[in-house]
């Protein structure tokens, strides 16, 4: 992947409190590093994706990526301690490039913070 996406991706993850869907604008994949925070009923829970991370990223497991193509995405989230596995629904909202992510049952899933801040 190029430098790019992890530039997109701190852009993304340094916004808190937002629905994703607000903040990504362009056709470059978008890489969540492992250990970002969203929302789920009013508190912070840790996400810990399925993908392989960019080269540029120091860490090489664990990472959430976002295409133009994707559809679903796999995560695990840590709930009360317990990582459970989650599929999310990616919706394309338009072009270029932007999408929001649900959770089960449609809920969408809000950025709180990117891995290592609170």
């Amino acid at each position: 992947m190029k430098k790019s996406t992890i530039i997109a991706a701190l852009l993304i993850a340094n916004v808190a409190g937002c629905d994703i869907s607000n903040y990504v604008d362009t056709n470059i994949p978008v890489a969540f590093a492992p250990g970002f925070e969203i929302e789920v009923d009013g508190q912070p829970v840790n996400v810990v994706g399925r993908d392989q991370c960019p080269d540029q990223m120091y860490i090489r497991s664990g990472c959430l990526v976002v295409t133009p193509e994707s559809e679903t995405v796999h995560v695990q989230v840590n709930m009360q301690g317990t990582l459970a596995d989650e599929i999310w629904v990616v919706e394309v909202l338009d072009k270029p490039f932007r999408f929001s992510m649900s959770r089960d049952g449609g809920k969408p899933v809000i950025l709180i913070s990117e891995a290592g801040r609170s």
